[in-house]
């Protein structure tokens, strides 16, 4: 299996997802970025 490197923009991204959804929902923020992680 190959091994995935995240990149500091990646973390970043994830991060700026997380805080758009965060706007209407806290929970679906953390569902969302515990699925892309």
């Amino acid at each position: 299996m190959a091994q995935l490197v995240w990149t500091n923009q990646a973390f970043d991204d994830i991060d700026a997802i997380a805080k758009f959804i965060a706007k209407d929902s806290l929970i679906y923020a953390k569902s969302v970025t515990d699925c892309l992680i």
